[in-house]
């Protein structure tokens, strides 16, 4: 329905049918074969809202950039998501042209208005008057793992991993949740960014809050797709996160949002100072519940700044797109095969 000229193709039929290929957003640089196979054409490429680390305890993505430097230095371009990659792809030797542009999630325009009228008269919401909590696992696991179902040895190891700060980590979302509900009367919905976040709801934050409190909290109980995602974000007063994606569609779709990282995040968050939402970002070993509620109630108290800064956010998120859009137009104009296609379609 969004993108109905989209056509889903084989890679080579992309390589025989495409005049530039690229690369978008997402934790480190990737689909090395896949680059390989076009670069055969002879087409142009280039990156899009790429990050080149990943988080502690897992081993840098940078550690492999060497080995693909001559692949990145034939890019016609490379975009960062935030500008904290920047400096290591020069350290790295890189020489093809390289900027800042954001998540491609910022521009997340499709919404589900019927479904969520549907929503709120469920759950008793009114446009607002309710904040979203998304929560997160240290590492993304599928939910049957919680449920220790099956998985392999490293899932289980994960999954250790994960319950040394599953508690303590939600313990400060539940701290914002009661004092949300017993400041203001106003209601929270729990909201997934990922399947597993629903199993997550009750255990870790729902089933511990005081008995005042739970009557106001409601919560999605199966995974939504994102143009409900928005629709629901948009009306919302805030969007509160440990997800990265979810206050992303919030910001793109007019609602302040805040990410709270954790440290086996990739440095994806530097985008928030980038973007001159630093007061939006918050790192989890360093807070308590009681910071991110100081900053929700001053986003609650005078929400035309926070709306504001939102805005002026989306202005530089829509100026770095335009930069990806004139770079790809300059690696087309610079490419035969592409002129000679568009004279095709031309007549």
């Amino acid at each position: 329905r969004e993108f109905p000229d989209v056509d889903v193709v084989s890679l080579e039929e992309a390589v025989d049918r495409g005049d530039i290929l690229i690369h978008g957003p997402r934790s480190g640089i990737g689909f090395h074969d896949e680059i390989d196979r076009w670069l055969t054409s002879g087409k142009p490429f280039g990156y899009f809202g790429v990050t080149v680390t990943a988080g502690r305890p897992r081993p840098s993505v940078s550690d492999n950039l060497a080995a693909m430097l001559d692949r990145l230095n034939e890019a016609a371009f490379l975009f960062t998501r935030e500008t904290a990659s920047i400096p290591l792809l020069e350290e790295a030797g890189v020489t093809c042209p390289v900027a800042f542009g954001p998540d491609g999630t910022l521009a997340v325009r499709m919404r589900n208005e019927a479904g969520a009228d549907e929503l709120l008269a469920e759950k008793g919401l009114t446009p607002e008057e309710y904040i979203c909590i998304v929560p997160r696992l240290r590492y993304t696991l599928n939910h049957w793992l919680l449920h220790g179902e099956r998985g392999t040895e490293a899932d289980a190891e994960r999954w250790a991993y994960d319950r040394q700060y599953v508690d303590s980590a939600h313990a400060k979302l539940r701290d914002v949740i009661v004092r949300w509900v017993r400041e203001t009367g106003l209601k929270v919905l729990l909201s997934p960014e990922l399947r597993y976040n629903c199993e997550m709801f009750d255990e870790y934050l729902y089933d511990p809050l005081p008995d005042d409190v739970k009557p106001n909290v409601e919560q999605v109980e199966s995974f939504w797709l994102p143009d409900l995602a928005a629709s629901v974000y948009s009306r919302a007063r805030c969007v509160i996160s440990v997800e990265c994606h979810s206050p992303l569609i919030a910001i793109a779709n007019g609602t302040p949002a805040f990410y709270i990282r954790q440290p086996e995040d990739t440095i994806k968050g530097q985008m928030y100072p980038d973007l001159g939402l630093g007061e939006w970002l918050f790192q989890i070993d360093e807070i308590e519940g009681q910071h991110v509620f100081d900053r929700l109630m001053e986003v609650h108290g005078n929400h035309e700044r926070a709306r504001q800064m939102r805005t002026r956010a989306m202005e530089i998120a829509w100026e770095r797109f335009e930069a990806v859009a004139a770079a790809t137009r300059r690696g087309l104009d610079g490419n035969t095969h592409a002129k000679q296609s568009q004279r095709t379609h031309a007549k």
